[in-house]
């Protein structure tokens, strides 16, 4: 009877320990190139050159500026990102899942992103060559 008890208590502390984790997020996206070619890519990374605190726990974010504001977009918002050209006080246009677009200027000269692309090899490309992101 007590080796019931305990192996009941050990099941149920391994569930409530099981159900303490986190996934950790994995992100499968359609890059398009500067050169317009697309890639499918599949548990993106995405290593930013902004040290932005607010964004130190999610580092699943585009930082930019709106206007004389600092703005973070959490990637699990945004439906697609649009790079354009840098001439306006913008250079992305963020379409985010709920229908909105928002504008901001995004620094993004010395980010990375990197995944497994779908013909089973990796993928890495710095954010300067990225025309669109598509997150599926």
């Amino acid at each position: 009877m007590k080796k019931t008890i305990l192996l009941f208590f050990t099941f149920l502390f391994s569930i409530a320990a099981y159900a303490g984790e986190t996934k950790p997020e994995s992100y499968n996206i359609t890059f398009v190139d500067n050169m317009n070619i697309t890639t499918f890519v599949s548990n993106v990374q995405y290593q930013s050159d902004h040290n932005d605190k607010s964004s130190a726990n999610n580092k699943f974010v585009i930082c930019g500026s709106r206007g004389k504001s600092a703005v973070t977009i959490p990637w699990s918002k945004i439906k697609r990102i649009d790079f354009v050209d840098e001439r306006e006080n913008y250079n992305a246009v963020v379409s985010l899942k709920d229908g909105r677009c928002v504008l901001i200027y995004a620094v993004l000269s010395n980010s990375k992103y990197k995944g497994e692309n779908d013909f089973g090899g990796s993928f890495l490309i710095n954010a300067e060559y990225v025309r669109a992101i598509i997150f599926n």
